[in-house]
């Protein structure tokens, strides 16, 4: 109680500070212009309305509290009466503190028209977007346990669902009206993509994991109830089952703010290279998700090969129970990439053969297969070199824990999975007539410069460890089995390395004059490019922008009777072009029935 009273008095002290403060800065403001002081002002008047929000909203959870208390059954609602004259006194200060910095900033934004666009009024808005949204999923998980009888219902959580709600709606259309009346184009700000395909992230986990997760202690239970333990339905369950039901709470949190952000905002969205960014990624780890439970399955199989030809079942019954995992991996991965990698070929490239795209899932698959073959064959080496070193009658014996079949068949698991893959996706690579491959692109260059500075950086330290082991035996004179055990784990790694990395050194350097050809092209500068519109032309001009690998504005039409003009954007690799060859620096763009007009100028 006594933090409570404290910390009201120190948000009474704030308020009053608050008005000296302002009266300070109102009085230094001397014209309309961004300076320096303005921009002090704004973060200021930013500052005071975030932190006067989260006063009010856990004022008015206090008192609603407070009320319910009186009506709800003792127990549903710990309030008392300290709590609710906090909550008064919250809304009290906090209100009038809102409204009177909310009125003073509208009113500067008003008087200077870059205000209405500046960095620091769209970091605050989606600053207060991604709190609230952080709290809404929190809140909906809570109310979903509850509906699932895992925890009992606490009222205040449907209670700030519906505040945090209300603030997220009134701020989502307060920037985006503000946005769209100044700029007046189709485009959007660095932080509206960021916090777009940051939630659609967060959204994606919460739906890959609670669907994970339950298929994961589904497929474990199937598991057990065969090996005739407990199964998930069994009246004493009750542990797997608040599990389970805990994970599906997870999903309808999950779907709100994926198919909110990706599926309703982030179509309306330009490709962007934020968006180009969370697509890339979530299919290239989607993919690497199937990938790493493709070599659990293979490590499986290749373990109860040796336990019935050598034995340990005893390993392979504890390594049985990774099956649920990989399953549940590659399912998860499965249904993630096949969704990501269809929206990668359609709307991110709009090339014939979709080349760019490709190539770039491709070489960052093919860098992750790589590693995992080379990680293979240094654990395969090791085992190998390992079951060597000892007495032949203990080889392959379970009687010692230092001679586990898990290393080798882990090795073995790993170097056959990811060469297959590896295999696989290179050959495609080499496909140039269907896949649009060239040996010059910078993809192909990014993957052999990336592992090759990768091996020459392993292969530096791992020599180091191995020069330092072999000095220090023959400054000690020890040449026992021991010090050779110590060579064995760096010397794996090398011959691993001695086995890959040519290849891939031998092939840059057949192809660096190539690179070399490519990188000469003269940059390209990017023009200002404005498309004057009579209607919706967003395809069009994603084709365009992506062709010319830089954003172009968009401008409405204000006339009347405009709707009914019919636009010939039947041709955008026509337009880029057109736009390359312009002599001006700057471009008007008409689109009519004809064809499509263009105006230059040097600005």
């Amino acid at each position: 109680m006594t933090d409570i009273l404290t910390f009201s008095i120190y948000i009474i002290v704030f308020a009053v500070a608050v008005s000296g403060i302002y009266t300070f800065f109102s009085r230094k403001r001397a014209s309309t212009q961004i300076t320096v002081a303005n921009t002090i002002q704004l973060f200021y008047f930013y500052s005071i309305l975030f932190v006067s929000l989260l006063i009010i909203i856990n004022g008015i959870l206090l008192i609603a509290n407070f009320i319910l208390d009186e009506f709800l059954p003792n127990g549903m609602i710990d309030s008392n009466q300290l709590g609710a004259a906090t909550g008064f006194s919250f809304v009290i200060v906090g209100i009038p503190l809102w409204i009177f910095h909310w009125r003073q900033i509208n009113r500067q934004v008003n008087e200077t028209e870059d205000s209405k666009t500046s960095p620091l009024q769209q970091f605050y808005f989606y600053l207060i977007l991604s709190v609230a949204i952080a709290s809404i999923s929190k809140n909906l998980v809570f109310v979903t346990e509850s509906i699932f009888t895992l925890r009992d219902f606490d009222p205040s959580n449907a209670i700030s669902l519906m505040l945090w709600a209300s603030v997220w709606i009134f701020h989502w259309q307060r920037i985006n009206s503000t946005t769209n009346k100044t700029l007046n184009v189709t485009g959007s700000s660095i932080f509206k993509n960021v916090y777009i395909y940051i939630v659609a992230i967060f959204g994606l986990v919460l739906i890959s994991g609670g669907i994970g997760n339950s298929v994961y202690l589904t497929l474990e239970n199937i598991l057990d109830y065969l090996s005739g333990t407990e199964f998930i339905l069994d009246p004493d369950s009750g542990p797997y089952k608040d599990s389970y039901f805990s994970y599906l709470s997870l999903i309808p949190s999950g779907l709100l703010l994926w198919i909110s952000h990706w599926i309703f905002f982030g179509r309306k969205e330009k490709v962007t290279a934020v968006k180009s960014t969370y697509t890339y990624l979530t299919t290239i780890i989607s993919a690497v998700l199937v990938l790493l439970g493709t070599v659990l399955i293979f490590w499986l199989l290749f373990s109860a090969v040796l336990a019935i030809f050598v034995g340990g079942n005893g390993q392979y019954d504890s390594q049985l129970e990774e099956l649920p995992a990989a399953l549940t991996l590659i399912l998860i991965g499965t249904s993630i990439f096949a969704y990501h990698i269809q929206y990668v070929r359609h709307y991110l490239d709009f090339g014939d053969s979709h080349s760019t795209s490709n190539r770039i899932v491709l070489y960052s698959l093919a860098l992750f297969s790589i590693i995992i073959l080379s990680i293979g064959l240094a654990t395969f080496i090791y085992s190998c070199v390992t079951y060597l070193i000892p007495k032949p009658e203990i080889i392959l014996s379970n009687s010692s824990s230092e001679h586990s079949l898990i290393p080798l068949t882990a090795g073995i698991s790993m170097t056959f999975v990811g060469g297959l893959f590896w295999g696989a996706i290179w050959r495609e690579t080499m496909r140039n007539k269907i896949m649009g491959m060239k040996s010059y692109c910078n993809e192909r260059k990014t993957y052999l410069v990336t592992f090759l500075s990768l091996s020459g950086i392993t292969a530096s330290v791992t020599l180091i460890s191995f020069l330092i082991i072999i000095i220090l035996a023959l400054l000690k004179g020890q040449y026992d089995s021991e010090a050779i055990s110590s060579l064995v784990a760096p010397l794996s790694i090398l011959l691993s390395l001695a086995l890959v990395a040519p290849f891939h050194l031998h092939l840059y350097r057949k192809e660096r004059k190539n690179f070399a050809e490519k990188n000469t092209d003269p940059l390209i500068e990017p023009k200002s490019v404005t498309i004057l519109s009579a209607g919706n032309v967003e395809s069009f001009v994603k084709q365009v922008e992506e062709l010319l690998g830089y954003s172009i504005q968009v401008v409405k039409w204000a006339d009347e009777g405009v709707d009914e003009i019919t636009q010939n954007i039947e041709n955008p690799h026509g337009v880029a072009n057109a736009i390359k060859k312009a002599k001006g620096s700057h471009l008007i763009v008409i689109p009519e029935p004809g064809g499509i007009r263009f105006y230059s100028h040097d600005g």
